[in-house]
Formats: structure tokens, C-alpha cells, sequence
């Protein structure tokens, strides 16, 4: 695989034109005697793509390829094989009940918000109670995110239930599973699921009410050109500052409802606002890194049906021009 960043781009979109279409559609599938296997070792495709092998069965050993995950501008792709190996066939006892199957979960705020939550949706058009949430624990530290942020996650969301996260193969009696609809294939997302976190989140208040004008800060982290400067000029302009990782979840999303204006340093944050950004908002994301960030930038425009600004971090001495220029500094 050559090194070069633009030809290894390339073949990297070679590989996802020549993969199958992935589901953008409402479609829930049952699967009694379910199998959900772990991943298997990561292997590299002749585009240098990582493959990570895992999925949902059926009890004959047929794959049901609803469950694949798709992640389709990332250097990354989940195909398992069809059917079932005899050796990744589960050895313990069935789990009883009635689940829903969530996908995979990795150890990264923005990417759980992005690629774990796409299934969800299917809670609110499916009559009767779900025993637990399952995903699948992909590659990465040993801890899952559910220990750190994923339940504070769930509970603003209205899901309290238990969670089984996969590593070896494990049989449930009847698994759930939801088509995704949203994710990296689908970084808009699909009215569907929009309906689903609005009915949820948008009705959360509390921490933040009164504040009208929001920055949210990565100052912490170093990494955005000439934030300490850039909080100076926004405290002096009615802004409050804050820092998400000193708030729960449901204090993030509080303060999100009440702000009619909100700047963000472009990271994680402005997937948790562009979960409940609404149309007569004003949202900015100032860059900390070459690029267009359109992962969020479609996140806040296909969820709120209004496009946010991109503003430049550098060069620094112009910033304040920049807010001015579009709207963020008027009084």
C-alpha cells in the first residue's frame, strides 16, 4: 500500500464504491436464536482498509447483513463471513428475552454519539418491553464507553436499561435489529431518527436556562490556535464559556435548548449540540485543524435544517473579524 495520503484517499473510495449499498431505510429485522459474534482480528484489504469481522446470525448460521456496520469515509469496514463458522459459534447458555441490537461500540465519545445510537430509533415503533440493549465492543481499550459516558448517554435519552456488551460469540433468544439510521453513511440522518432525539432531548431543561450565548471550549486540550484570547473576546460579548466534560450530558443538552446562538471548538461537542440544534439558532464551529469537518457540519445542518458556520482559528489576529463578519459579535 503506498504512502502517499492522496492516492492512499483514493483507493480507499475505490474500495467503498465497489462495496454494497448500505440501508438508509426504516427496516427492522427479528431474528429468534440470535448470535452475535465478537471481532475476530482485524485484517487489511489490498486498499489498506481495516476489516473488522463481527455481526449478528441466525440460527441456521446465515449472517444478517442488517447488522453490518458501515462506516464509508473512514479507512475502515465490518464484513463477516456467511455463514457462521463452526468455531465462532457460541458456547454458553442462550440469554433469554427480548433484545435490541445497538451495533458496535468503540471507546470514543464522538464516535459513540455518531455510530452506536443509529439503531435506537426502533424503541419507538415497536410495541412491547426489550430485556437489554446489545453491541458489539470493537477494537480498542478493554473498558467500553458505558462506564465512562455511554449510560449518561442512554438515561438523558430515556433508556434505562441494562447493556450487553459482546466480545465472544453469545446467543440470545430474540435479538431486535434496526436498520442504522445514522451514522458515517448516512451523516445526516434519516427524519426518523431526527424524530426520535428531538421528541427526547429537546424537552430537557435545567443547567445553563438564561444563558443566551454559549461558547464551548476544548481549552483544556491545547489544541485550537488562540482559544484563550478568542474566550476573553467572547466572556466580553455576553458569551459563557464553558467546558463540557465538567457538565453531564443532560446539563450539555439543557444549556443547548436555551442558547439562541452557540460557538463551538470544532470536536465531539458539536455532535451533542447538533443532536437538538434547532433552525432559529445561530451555530458557528471554530477549526482546530485543516478541513471542512463535514461529519458535524452535515450532522448540525440535516438535524436542525440549517447550515452552521465554519470560522477559521487562523490566522488568529483576524478571528474577531471573522465572528463579526457573520453575525457573532452583534450586540
Amino acid at each position: 500500500m503506498t504512502d502517499d495520503p492522496y492516492a492512499k484517499h483514493l483507493a480507499f473510495l475505490d474500495y467503498q464504491r465497489a462495496r454494497p449499498e448500505p440501508v438508509r431505510a426504516p427496516v427492522i429485522e427479528i431474528v429468534p436464536d440470535a448470535t452475535v459474534t465478537g471481532v475476530g482480528d482485524v485484517v487489511k484489504s489490498p486498499q489498506g482498509v481495516s476489516i473488522q469481522d463481527s455481526g449478528v446470525y441466525h440460527a441456521d448460521d446465515a449472517l444478517c447483513g442488517l447488522s453490518l456496520h458501515r462506516a464509508s469515509n473512514i479507512p475502515e469496514d465490518n464484513i463477516a463471513p456467511d455463514p457462521l463458522p463452526s468455531e465462532r459459534r457460541a458456547r454458553g447458555d442462550v440469554v433469554p428475552g427480548r433484545h435490541l441490537f445497538g451495533g458496535i461500540i468503540g471507546p470514543h465519545f464522538g464516535h459513540y454519539l455518531v455510530e452506536s445510537l443509529g439503531r435506537l430509533w426502533a424503541v419507538d415503533h415497536l410495541k412491547g418491553e426489550f430485556d437489554s440493549l446489545v453491541f458489539i465492543r470493537t477494537h480498542g481499550p478493554k473498558r467500553t464507553p458505558f462506564a465512562d459516558f455511554g449510560q449518561d448517554v442512554l438515561a438523558a435519552l430515556g433508556l434505562d436499561l441494562p447493556v450487553h456488551t459482546v466480545v465472544r460469540p453469545t446467543r440470545f433468544a430474540e435479538l431486535v435489529v434496526p436498520s442504522q439510521l445514522f451514522g458515517f453513511h448516512l451523516r445526516a440522518g434519516h427524519p426518523l431518527f431526527h424524530a426520535f432525539v428531538h421528541r427526547r432531548l429537546r424537552a430537557i431543561s435545567g443547567a445553563g436556562e438564561g444563558a443566551r450565548r454559549l461558547y464551548v471550549s476544548r481549552r483544556q486540550y491545547g489544541d485550537t490556535p488562540g482559544e484563550e484570547a478568542l474566550e476573553t473576546l467572547l466572556a466580553g460579548h455576553g458569551y459563557r464559556i464553558i467546558q463540557p466534560e465538567s457538565l453531564s450530558f443532560a446539563e450539555q443538552i439543557a444549556a443547548y435548548n436555551a442558547a439562541d446562538t452557540v460557538l463551538l471548538a470544532e470536536g465531539s461537542a458539536v455532535h451533542v449540540l447538533a443532536m437538538v440544534a434547532r433552525a432559529d439558532q445561530r451555530v458557528g464551529v471554530v477549526q482546530r485543524r485543516p478541513g471542512v469537518f463535514a461529519g458535524g457540519m452535515d450532522h448540525l445542518r440535516g438535524f436542525s435544517g440549517r447550515a452552521g458556520v465554519l470560522i477559521a482559528s487562523q490566522p488568529v489576529e483576524s478571528v474577531a473579524d471573522r465572528l463579526a463578519q457573520n453575525g457573532f459579535l452583534a450586540n
